[in-house]
C-alpha cells in the first residue's frame, strides 16, 4: 500500500488487523532505530529503569525521551489520522514503547510471555 491508500489502510486494518504501508519509513530511518533500540538494551541502567523483559521479549518503555525518531514517529500526524479513524476517536501518543523479541530454541514462550498492553 501506498502512503495515499487511506482506505485500503484502514480496510487491512479492520480486516486482518495491520496494515504495511511500503515505503513509508526509509531504511536508514528504520536500520538507525534499530540500533537505537539495540544500543539502550545493552545500556544496564536505561534497561533496569526503563524496562520489562519476559519471554525472550525486551521492551522499553518511554524511549521517544532518549530517540529523535521515536519522537518523530510518536508524533507522525499521517498514522495518528489513521489510528483516529480507525478506533473513531481523536487519539493521542502517551509514550512510545520499543522493543526487541529474541527466539531461543531452548525457550518456549511467546512475546510478552504472557503480558500485554492494548490500544
Amino acid at each position: 500500500m501506498k502512503k495515499n491508500d487511506t482506505n485500503q489502510i484502514l480496510e487491512s486494518l479492520k480486516k486482518k488487523g495491520f496494515a504495511i504501508i511500503d515505503n513509508y519509513f526509509t531504511q536508514d530511518f528504520c536500520n538507525k532505530v534499530i540500533l537505537e533500540i539495540e544500543n539502550k538494551i545493552r545500556d544496564k541502567d536505561f534497561t533496569n529503569n526503563q524496562s520489562q523483559t519476559s519471554g525472550g521479549d525486551t521492551r522499553l518503555y518511554k524511549f521517544e525521551n532518549v530517540s529523535y525518531d521515536a519522537k518523530k514517529f510518536s508524533e507522525d500526524q499521517f498514522l495518528l489520522s489513521i489510528a483516529d479513524e480507525y478506533i473513531e476517536k481523536k487519539l493521542s501518543t502517551h509514550f512510545v514503547l520499543a522493543g526487541k523479541l529474541e527466539y531461543s530454541e531452548d525457550t518456549k514462550a511467546s512475546s510478552g510471555g504472557g503480558w500485554h498492553r492494548d490500544s
